[in-house]
Order: structure tokens, then C-alpha cells, then sequence
């Protein structure tokens, strides 16, 4: 899917971990975002946190600029 295999690796393992110490799926949930927000990665990574809101009709145009009809 065009992501290199030790992120996938890396994340499965978070998943896992939170998974053996949280006693429900919420709290893994929690445990899960708290780490990626410590280490500023995925949905906390400053390059996402600072970009503009992506709209619908954003991603069509993106879409019809690359395709070369806009």
C-alpha cells in the first residue's frame, strides 16, 4: 500500500502492546493515540497538524491536476 514494513511493524507491535495492557478496546484506544501524540507520529505528526482541512471537493481537484483535466 506504499508504506515500508517497519511502520507497519512498528504499529502492529503498538497495537499489540496497548491490546495485553489495557483491560478494554477503549482504553488500548487511549493508550494508543497517547503514545503516537508523545512521539509526534500518524495523525500527531507536526506536518499533518498543520495542514489545511482536506475537503471533498480538494481531493477532486487534486485528483482532476493529475489526471491533467483541470
Amino acid at each position: 500500500m506504499g508504506v515500508p514494513p517497519a511502520p507497519k511493524k512498528q504499529a502492529i507491535e503498538v497495537c499489540e502492546w496497548a491490546t495485553r495492557r489495557a483491560g478494554d478496546p477503549e482504553e488500548a484506544g487511549r493508550m494508543v493515540r497517547g503514545w503516537a501524540k508523545r512521539r509526534q507520529v500518524g495523525m500527531y505528526h507536526p506536518a499533518i497538524l498543520d495542514a489545511p482541512e482536506l475537503t471533498w471537493e480538494q481531493s477532486a481537484h487534486e485528483r482532476r491536476v493529475r489526471e491533467g483535466r483541470a
